[in-house]
């Protein structure tokens, strides 16, 4: 079961470390993992839901599915693998898609999130 937090609520600040992409954040010993679907979108899912990820790359393009017996999380952007790791780990405190803005101004250095698509099992 996941949790869904209303826009309304007050925002979580963020760890911000040197080299902590904008994205993404790597910290250990979390009991869930939260997503931003969208700036008013936040869901919550505890790890002890989560099944697998799968990484999968076409051309330029990559994708990162993550499974949870209740719903289905599908990253898309490059270096995606990164991620996938952390998660390897249950090391993954909060993934969030990169602005549009700021989407070509991405390093290459990590992993870049440009959408995320949140499906319900049914």
């Amino acid at each position: 079961m996941s949790l869904k937090q209303s826009s309304s609520a007050p925002s979580v600040p963020r760890p911000a470390g040197e080299n902590s992409p904008n994205c993404w954040h790597r910290e250990r010993n979390r009991s869930c993992l939260r997503i931003e679907s969208t700036p008013s979108d936040t869901f919550l899912f505890p790890y002890q839901q989560f099944l697998g990820a799968h990484p999968a790359r076409a051309g330029d393009s990559e994708t990162l599915r993550i499974s949870f017996t209740t719903h289905d999380v599908t990253l898309s952007g490059r270096q995606l693998g990164e991620i996938a790791l952390a998660l390897q780990d249950l090391a993954v405190a909060w993934v969030k898609p990169l602005p549009e803005r700021y989407q070509g101004l991405a390093h290459d250095d990590g992993a870049n999130v440009t959408r995320v698509e949140i499906k319900a099992i049914e």
